[in-house]
């Protein structure tokens, strides 16, 4: 598929990033330097498979580390869900936005073969704590778009078979999320505010949105295989346990439904740093496609 017309859209040139503009107005950088080939000449193809597979690399290289950051994540999203749904949808926003950016900075790190830790991190990550507010702000409005997006196509949608219903309003919420699926990162790497950023996002995803359904489809169907052989394994360790001892009715209707709530967790836990570490592959893939292998330099100066 021609990156001309693979998406819904043609792809634009090149563009300078914000970052890199600054750079270029002070003196400190070439535009061709900042952006890779953004004077002249394409970048590295933008593939599923490359991203995918960049994906699990950079999962398997580091595990420990990525599984780590996502049981803080998973914690605190545990705890959230207790406040009352204001504070919850903030505070989410704000969790989600922290988790992937130290996601992101491990998955940028070992992409690049260097070192990292998860005190590292947490350092690194600490010292834009002020940024993250606004960011916290921007992963609501993200998540309160997609739930607007589906809310406003319910209504019409109730005369209809139920699962076709579900199966538009899947389809509008991917759109959605295919184009906000950088927006954080744009924020971050490229120093712009919330609406740049999703401006940004609708921006780098213009012209690769089939590939990028295509990645998330996929992913989907990874978070369905491991949620399935989560609740396999713990409700099969569970049922042993209830067979070997004597809970009654009573109890062994507490330990399932104890069960469930670890399934939930667990997977919460797995397709947390997974979904992480993939956004962090799209958004490098896609800046190296739009511009070049230049914005890899541009990336590791903001995760230094």
């Amino acid at each position: 598929m021609a990156q001309g017309d693979g998406g819904w859209g043609t792809v634009p040139p090149p563009p300078v990033s914000a970052r890199a503009a600054r750079n270029v107005a002070s003196g400190s950088g070439s535009a061709t330097t900042m952006s890779g080939n953004a004077a002249g000449g394409k970048g590295a193809e933008f593939r599923a498979g490359q991203v995918l597979a960049q994906t699990f690399r950079t999962l398997l290289a580091r595990p420990g580390t990525f599984l780590l950051i996502s049981l803080c994540a998973t914690v605190v999203q545990w705890m959230v869900t207790t406040m009352g749904w204001v504070a919850a949808s903030v505070l989410t926003g704000f969790n989600f936005v922290l988790a992937a950016l130290m996601l992101s900075y491990g998955a940028f790190r070992t992409m690049r073969g260097r070192d990292v830790s998860f005190g590292d991190i947490l350092r690194q990550v600490g010292r834009r704590a002020m940024a993250l507010l606004g960011l916290g702000a921007l992963g609501t409005a993200v998540a309160a778009i997609v739930g607007l997006v589906v809310i406003g196509v319910w209504g019409p949608l109730a005369g209809i078979p139920l699962f076709v219903a579900m199966l538009l309003i899947f389809v509008l919420a991917m759109i959605a999320q295919t184009m906000l699926s950088v927006s954080v990162l744009a924020c971050v790497v490229e120093q712009l505010g919330p609406m740049a950023g999703m401006a940004r996002s609708f921006g780098l995803t213009r012209g690769y949105r089939w590939q990028l359904s295509g990645i998330l489809l996929a992913a989907v169907v990874i978070g369905l295989v491991t949620g399935a052989l989560v609740v396999v394994i713990v409700l099969g360790l569970l049922m042993g346990v209830l067979e070997a001892g004597r809970f009654g009715e009573v109890g062994g209707f507490m330990m399932f439904r104890f069960g469930l709530s670890v399934c939930g967790f667990l997977w919460m836990l797995l397709y947390g740093a997974f979904g992480g570490v993939l956004v962090a592959a799209i958004y490098a893939n896609l800046r190296r496609a739009r511009e070049g292998d230049g914005v890899d330099e541009e990336v590791a100066g903001v995760f230094a």
